[in-house]
């Protein structure tokens, strides 16, 4: 029988001081074995080897127990037939304590007789259920290359955070990090359920605008496709797949992250070193008991006591022998396929294939039109129009300029140009956004400034009890209404001097969907 792994999950477990997590853990297998039927060994059954026993859903689990309290491991394994009898899907666990260190190991694959490996059909393999509850228990806490996995996923909002993410990214030792950049409520669900599914094989990190902007300037090949996604390997690395807007917050490429990854997983994180230290703990415990009853009964002459000792050492490396067997097999099948060119040939070209597939991925803008964020020209001192008519065009024009918008601008000799466009392209993307939605606004819409700010990064004010005050300040006229209130608006730059002190004045128009700019410039008064 040959197993196929197609994902590996390894991680280091600890606890809060004074706890033991192995329990705990072994809690948790246990829990989830069982399920909603009850009908899987609990934790105390795990203590010791048993099975197999038929579960819900057609599954069969069988489970093991090796070493002494100073080294252990439990190793469960569940099987249940894969589609057209071919084989079987398999899902192994090992929970293991050696030295003081515990470990959780889930290993999943499939079995096929005769050593016949096929392509696993995709959607098979999903993320146990397991994981996702040992990693919301707040008592234990989950390590993996050194880092600590959660589930969740890491949103970065300030710009002075980026830099730290810069650092990170920068680094050979970690896992892969997942940058996902959402503008809808789809991909906010698409970044939660990858963060979920990916644990332990890749961190998930979110950012806004001014954060992917930030990100884009200190790290560029890390930069982020406007709405979509990019895959950043442990450098040095040719390039990181890149993924466009539609492809977040399609299914199928959370799936294809998980297969990718997975596989990728189950070369880096090796052999069950838990579950081997424990294999030879035992065999090392059983060794110098024998020695003792033995040097006992030759103490006392007892002929019979001696037989049975030897009896039990003849068993028992009987089984290290047939062990070591199975492993030389496995091992020589491999060098077999090894020392085949051909074999090996196939295999190279499997792992370049699986790689270029993704890494392609980076030339996302092929064959389709440029991106249009990218074509707005930078404000014009003497006459911004160009600028405001890209952003309208942009934005579907969920964004509009009036002439106050012109006027203020030409007006207003604001010395920082490059900072107003970029700020009116943050501010045209959250119309998009805002707008955008089945119902005019985000699902779980927080105060509308707080979402301007952890989403897109900017800075909005809704009063300012000067303009409150002031009429003339406050109102203004377009398409058939006198009273648009201009109240909001952006704080583009504040505590320096007066023309440094950047606007931009807007008004919500829920009804036609849009924000409608009337100031662009310096501060009103």
């Amino acid at each position: 029988m040959t197993m196929q792994p197609l994902y590996v999950f390894d991680a280091e477990v600890s606890a809060l001081p004074g706890a033991d997590p192995f329990p705990l853990v072994r809690e948790h297998v246990g829990a989830w074995l069982c399920g909603p039927a009850g009908d899987g060994p609990g934790a105390v059954e795990l203590a010791v080897a048993g099975g197999p026993r038929p579960l819900h859903g057609g599954r069969t689990v069988e489970w093991a127990v090796e070493g002494p309290p100073d080294a252990t491991a439990v190793r469960v394994t569940v099987t249940q037939p894969l589609d057209g009898d071919v084989g079987r899907f398999v899902t192994r666990i090992t929970v293991s304590s050696v030295a003081g260190r515990v470990g959780l190991r889930v290993v999943m694959g499939r079995e096929v007789d005769g050593g016949w490996i096929a392509p696993v059909q995709d959607p098979l393999l999903r993320r146990p259920g397991l994981l996702r509850t040992v990693a919301a228990d707040e008592g234990l806490r989950l390590h993996v290359l050194g880092q600590r996995v959660t589930g969740r996923y890491e949103p970065i909002r300030e710009t002075a955070q980026t830099a730290v993410l810069a650092e990170s990214l920068a680094g050979r030792t970690r896992l892969p990090i997942l940058l996902v950049h959402p503008r809808e409520d789809a991909a906010w669900t698409a970044a939660r359920q990858a963060a979920g599914e990916l644990i332990g094989l890749a961190q998930v990190v979110t950012l806004n605008y001014g954060t992917a902007r930030e990100l884009r300037r200190l790290l560029p090949e890390a930069a982020v496709p406007d709405g979509g996604a990019r895959l950043v390997w442990p450098l040095p690395a040719p390039a990181h797949p890149a993924y466009a807007r539609a492809e977040v917050a399609d299914p199928a490429t959370r799936f294809r992250w998980m297969r990718t990854l997975g596989e990728l997983a189950v070369v880096a994180r090796g052999s069950d070193h838990g579950w081997e230290a424990a294999r030879r703990a035992a065999r090392g415990s059983a060794a110098r008991r024998a020695a003792e009853r033995l040097a006992a009964a030759r103490a006392t002459g007892d002929v019979a006591r001696q037989l049975d000792v030897y009896e039990e050492r003849v068993a028992r490396l009987e089984a290290d022998v047939a062990f070591w067997e199975a492993e030389a097999q496995t091992l020589t099948t491999r060098l077999e396929a090894a020392g085949d060119a051909d074999a090996a040939r196939r295999e190279a070209e499997y792992w370049r294939d699986l790689y270029v597939r993704e890494v392609k991925r980076d030339d996302f803008k092929a064959g389709e039109p440029a991106d249009p964020w990218e074509e707005v020209p930078e404000l014009d001192r003497a006459d911004p129009e160009a600028t405001y008519r890209a952003l309208e065009e942009a934005a579907d024009h969920r964004i509009v300029f009036t002439a106050g918008a012109e006027r203020s601008w030409r007006a207003s000799g604001y010395p920082h140009p490059d900072e107003m466009t970029a700020q009116l392209v943050t501010l045209a993307k959250a119309a998009v956004d805002l707008y955008d939605q089945p119902n005019g606004r985000p699902e779980k819409m927080p105060r509308i400034t707080q979402w301007f700010k952890e989403q897109h990064g900017l800075t909005v004010a809704t009063s300012d009890l000067t303009i409150k005050k002031d009429r003339k300040l406050r109102y203004f006229s377009f398409d058939g209404d006198d009273r648009r209130d201009g109240l909001p608006h952006v704080k583009v730059r504040d505590a320096t001097s007066h023309n440094e002190v950047g606007r931009i004045h807007f008004a919500f128009d829920h009804d036609k969907r849009r924000l409608i700019v009337d100031h662009v410039g310096v501060k009103k008064y």
